[in-house]
């Protein structure tokens, strides 16, 4: 039996995560540690799970056990050490692995040992990695084979106007890549598909994938440089003058020469017989006259409410490099594009870009509003369930509520959350219990007020009072749920438990709520033993602290014994314990700078309840730093956490 050990960001759980079998032998440890270190170290790196085996040899013998089809993607990492253990398994065979589901997705660091995989595996494509940037090539692999089938195969069918394929020298790459954004540069070659060998599927035989995509293309682009003359020691041609340029000329495919470097012509046209006159690299009119030539695969008429979609899908083809060259400033013009026209998938992924920064500056105000802009596509479509479903998850699952509170827009989370519970009044849904909980959720949110940012034009006393009011309401809208009792039913009958609590604290009821902080939390757990998502465990932390909060003020009640004080301020250092803990976890899963300015909340409300002052000094310093940290990753935010923290040093 084969058995396994998992290594992810953060050390969470592999659940629900891309699963990567990383087969290393014993003696590549160390580069194996690279290779996940360099996986998991991206934005993204939480979506994978990287699993090691603990005999790795085995693998040999057992690849077709149970416990392989398990893994998504299976990555060798060829070595000398490999190869030789490979050898004693002749019935060990890549496309085998294949056949059982797996991505096959070898990675080789030397170049000098593609000649001994090649002998012993075939033409199978292999990832070379380059050494200073292990993680460049195999991030790029991931994110292709792992990309939604279903978007693959939208964009593959709808977004592309033509089929081109770019034939060039290896060394030339620099000089393909000029080539592909100047055909994308031209009016009719803006949605060309460009295939090129970063498209080589790893785990296929190279040379039949090559010959697939050139009989599937309307057109050859030629890469032309001084290399396409070179011969190889042996005597032999290159491969594009060998095999690529030959079978357009056999197959009839229009060839479009560009010359990216100056050659001399007279020696590629007597290399490559019936070669088109060349068109200089730059020479913008000659090449979109070029593939205005090239009769387009689909009719240009497209209907004006399909055209906003297939922007969309052609920004993501250049978001992921996916049939064209990765381009992420070019994509998001297309997705800015097609947002405006009310496509929520696009102003999703905008949202998305900035939020995690994937190749962009990372900026939580321009997320926010496309964050914004998406809720609203939805909003102003036609209710139904489906719409109902993601305004909600929008508002809440995704903090678009919690974050404008945050920023002193608490009237705009306010509006949002009524527009939600005007749509779940506006419906009748199949599932009418899942719909009341929403609603509840949302009545929640409308009640919690920060007195800090309350409403505004109201007493603290109006909006304690209105606080108390959606609390109520929510609560009788719980009592008419009839579902399962899963993890969002706890979760939101905690924040009930929860806001009770924080009513009480304003009215100085101290023990009323502490005593509501207790349910809320003790409901809380139930929800994370269900479901132990990154918003569940956020919402913990935060009860967690208010909680801790509770017993710390508790210890000043009159009439406490010393020892009740103690016993209350051990509490509350306890509770702010857990609730860091949590936090720490939370932020090294997501660089969220309202989980980092929480947790530095927690070490100062821990300084005052522990009873040592050089602990209480140190407790405040590790505040400090989380914000150094929190100021890093965001310029700018946690400044008044910041200042707190300086005032109680």
């Amino acid at each position: 039996m084969l058995r396994f050990r998992y290594i992810t960001k953060a050390k969470t759980s592999p659940r629900g995560k891309d699963a990567i079998l990383i087969h290393a032998m014993p003696e590549d440890a160390a580069m194996a540690e690279r290779i996940v270190n360099a996986i998991l170290g991206e934005n993204d790196g939480i979506r994978y799970a990287c699993w090691l085996a603990e005999d790795p040899e085995k693998v040999f013998a057992e690849y077709t056990e149970p416990e392989m089809s398990e893994m998504q993607i299976y990555l060798p990492l060829i070595t000398e050490r490999y190869l030789e253990t490979a050898q004693r398994y002749p019935d060990f065979k890549m496309e085998a692995v294949s056949a059982r589901g797996l991505f096959v997705m070898p990675a080789i660091l030397s170049p000098s040992l593609i000649p001994a995989y090649t002998a012993r595996f075939g033409n199978i494509h292999v990832t070379v990695c380059n050494s200073s940037d292990i993680g460049e090539d195999l991030r790029k692999q991931l994110h292709s084979l792992l990309m939604d089938p279903q978007l693959k195969e939208r964009i593959r069918r709808h977004a592309f106007t033509r089929r081109l394929f770019l034939s060039y020298r290896k060394k030339d790459r620099a000089e393909a890549l000029k080539i592909l954004k100047s055909i994308h540069d031209t009016k009719e070659g803006a949605a060309a598909e460009t295939w090129y060998d970063d498209f080589l599927i790893p785990g296929r035989d190279f040379n039949n994938e090559i010959s697939e995509a050139m009989a599937s293309s309307e057109a050859v682009v030629l890469s032309v440089t001084p290399n396409l003359m070179e011969i190889h020691p042996d005597g032999e041609a290159n491969y594009v003058r060998a095999h690529e340029y030959p079978d357009a000329v056999r197959t009839g495919k229009p060839v479009i020469p560009v010359e990216a470097v100056e050659v001399k012509r007279d020696e590629i046209i007597s290399a490559f017989p019936n070669i088109p006159p060349f068109i200089r690299l730059g020479d913008q009119k000659l090449l979109e006259d070029a593939l205005k030539n090239i009769p387009a695969e689909k009719a240009a008429e497209i209907p004006d409410d399909k055209k906003p979609y297939l922007t969309y899908l052609l920004g993501m083809a250049f978001y992921m490099g996916f049939r064209v060259e990765k381009d992420v400033a070019r994509a998001i013009r297309y997705l800015q594009d097609a947002a405006d026209c009310n496509v929520p998938e696009a102003a999703e992924q905008l949202f998305k870009t900035y939020k995690e920064g994937y190749e962009v500056t990372r900026d939580t105000a321009e997320a926010l509003k496309w964050q914004i802009r998406t809720f609203e596509i939805y909003k102003d479509r036609e209710p139904d369930e489906k719409n109902v479903r993601r305004m909600k998850q929008i508002l809440f699952d995704e903090g678009m509520a919690g974050v404008l509170s945050l920023n002193g827009r608490v009237v705009e989370s306010n509006e949002y959350c009524q527009d939600l519970i005007d749509a779940i009044d506006g419906i009748e849904p199949e599932d009418e219990s899942q719909m009341i909980i929403w609603k509840a959720e949302a009545l929640l949110n409308q009640g919690d007020i920060d007195f800090g940012n309350p409403l505004p034009n109201r007493s603290d006393e109006v909006n304690l009072q209105y606080m108390l009011q959606m609390t109520k309401e929510a609560e009788k809208c719980l009592e008419d749920y009839y579902g399962e009792e899963d993890d969002y039913y706890w979760r939101v009958s905690s924040m009930i438990q929860s806001s009770y609590s924080d009513y009480e604290r304003k009215e100085k009821n101290l023990l009323r709520a502490n005593q509501y902080m207790m349910v809320a939390v003790k409901r809380m757990r139930q929800s994370l033993q269900i479901w132990p998502v990154y918003e569940n465990r956020f919402k913990m932390a935060q009860m967690l602290t208010n909680l801790s909060g509770c017993r710390y003020l508790l210890s000043f009640e009159k009439g406490q014994s010393s020892v009740m004080q103690r016993n209350y301020r051990e509490d509350s250092v306890m509770f702010s314990n857990e609730a860091i803990k949590i936090y720490t976890q939370l932020y090294n899963e997501r660089k969220e700078p309202s989980c980092a300015d929480n947790l530095a909340m927690c070490y100062l409300n821990k300084s005052l309840a522990v009873s040592d002052r050089s602990e209480a000094k140190a407790m405040v310093q590790k505040g400090l730093e989380v914000i150094a940290m929190l100021e890093n990753d965001y310029p700018g935010e946690g400044q008044g956490t910041k200042r707190k923290l300086l005032h109680a040093l």
